[in-house]
């Protein structure tokens, strides 16, 4: 299975780099870039993209960071898209998110969105965040936290009913933590659609993330918001192409 992808990789990157020809300059829009773990194991992650080693998580955050200060593009929280900025986010809730990633992204004084599916807080699984990390990693200045999802079951396979009571009990659960309001999510493995989405709205999500490849207009529904996937063995030239935009012809297929 990894071989296959590797092959359907390489054929990418041939394909994005010839994109990248005929564009003049970035893409608009604000580049979400989506990260899950930084050392521990991802369910589901067949293909091993989705966990990175510190060593290259650290480099491709210094290939944002070049991509940055070579095109005038600053680093955003989560939120209200703005055109030229950059935003980074993590699904899961990981603890690695903690112990790794948040003192590489202080270091580099940038900010940070994690979104958590607080059930997982609940079991006895290290390779998620407990309550008392949830609330370290809110603590940090850089950070904030989104929910995704109670239990992490994907919300177009449930009835409505049981859709709204993920939605509403993540929110109510991780606030609970937090002792502070919680307006933002993304949808647990990218499942979404108009009535999902509106329930999000209702129950009181202002801001969400979906897993549609590409980026975030500033006019853009503000609980649609496209993301880009960083994994695992993405080389500087794969990170400048997916800033640039050159990537982005891959909505056909999210």
């Amino acid at each position: 299975m990894q071989s296959v992808f590797s092959t359907k990789r390489s054929f990418a990157r041939i394909f994005s780099n010839g994109a990248r020809l005929f564009q003049m300059a970035p893409l608009a829009g604000q580049r979400i870039l989506a990260y899950h773990s930084i050392g521990n194991t991802v369910d589901g992650d067949i293909n091993h993209i989705y966990s990175l080693s510190r060593s290259d998580f650290v480099k491709q955050i210094e290939s944002v960071c070049q991509f940055a200060d070579e095109h005038n593009f600053t680093f955003a929280p989560f939120g209200s898209p703005k055109d030229k900025t950059i935003c980074i986010t993590f699904d899961d809730g990981y603890s690695d998110v903690l112990s790794v990633a948040a003192p590489i992204l202080s270091n580099f004084k940038i900010p940070f969105h994690v979104f958590i599916s607080p059930e997982k807080s609940e079991t006895n699984d290290q390779r998620y965040l407990s309550k008392p990390e949830i609330k370290e990693v809110y603590s940090v200045d850089t950070a904030t936290v989104g929910a995704h999802g109670y239990s992490h079951t994907s919300l177009t396979s449930i009835s409505s009913e049981l859709a709204n009571t993920e939605l509403a009990r993540s929110k109510s659960a991780l606030e609970e933590i937090l002792s502070s309001p919680v307006d933002s999510m993304s949808y647990p493995y990218g499942h979404t659609n108009e009535h999902i989405t509106e329930l999000a709205g209702q129950v009181g999500f202002k801001y969400a993330a979906c897993s549609k490849w590409g980026f975030a207009p500033e006019n853009c529904h503000p609980l649609m918001q496209n993301r880009i996937d960083m994994w695992a063995g993405d080389s500087q030239r794969d990170v400048h192409l997916k800033l640039y935009g050159a990537w982005n012809w891959f909505h056909r297929f999210t």
